[in-house]
């Protein structure tokens, strides 16, 4: 299942970069070759319980270029204008979430993609029904190297680190309780800030 998620990431991802024009000989240097199947790819099996007197998950937007989600049970919900509306689950679908880096690359061009905000509303005890889960495959551009913008007439220019722009969303999304997620190669732990869940 993870294989298959994966390569329906990488086949969503290449249709919408030809849907937007973009030369397909460059493909592989604006996603740091996450097209082909390199940059990070990784899956997430995710549990929300029930007793957690707590969002699911925070409202947040996804940071690399494609997400295939799989879910069954009703949670999900996307910001639409100023409104969280529901995304509820359809039998033999998937849902896909493009995320910050994709918004990033398309950024200058006449039709961007946008990375929408989502999150998952707190799940509620209910005796009936089983606990919440959901299955994701991430197609991310690598964790080093630079994230890079394309524009209509097939420039393309480097705009920002990887690491810096993951940073800053894990500061953002996170309250930096997350500080190094998904950056290989980071630096030592920051001793100067309490460790999550810590008290001053």
């Amino acid at each position: 299942m993870t294989d298959r998620m994966n390569a329906l990431a990488l086949r969503v991802l290449r249709e919408v970069l030809g849907a937007l024009g973009i030369d397909q000989r460059i493909w592989s240097e604006v996603t740091g070759g996450a097209v082909d199947g390199l940059g990070t790819h990784w899956f997430a099996a995710s549990h929300y319980r029930s007793e957690r007197d707590r969002l699911g998950c925070a409202p947040h937007q996804d940071t690399g270029f494609v997400t295939i989600l799989y879910i069954e049970q009703e949670g999900l919900e996307a910001l639409v204008g100023e409104e969280w509306m529901s995304v509820n689950p359809v039998p033999g679908h998937f849902v896909v979430n493009f995320g910050g880096a994709l918004e990033m690359l398309t950024r200058p061009l006449a039709r961007p993609v946008r990375a929408i905000l989502h999150r998952v509303r707190q799940c509620l005890p209910n005796p009936d029904t089983e606990d919440r889960f959901s299955f994701a495959a991430f197609a991310n551009p690598p964790a080093t190297g630079d994230l890079h913008q394309v524009y209509d007439d097939g420039s393309v220019r480097a705009v920002q680190s990887v690491e810096e722009f993951l940073r800053e969303f894990n500061e953002t999304t996170w309250n930096d309780r997350y500080a190094d997620f998904g950056i290989a190669g980071s630096a030592e732990p920051d001793t100067t800030r309490p460790a999550a869940g810590a008290r001053p």
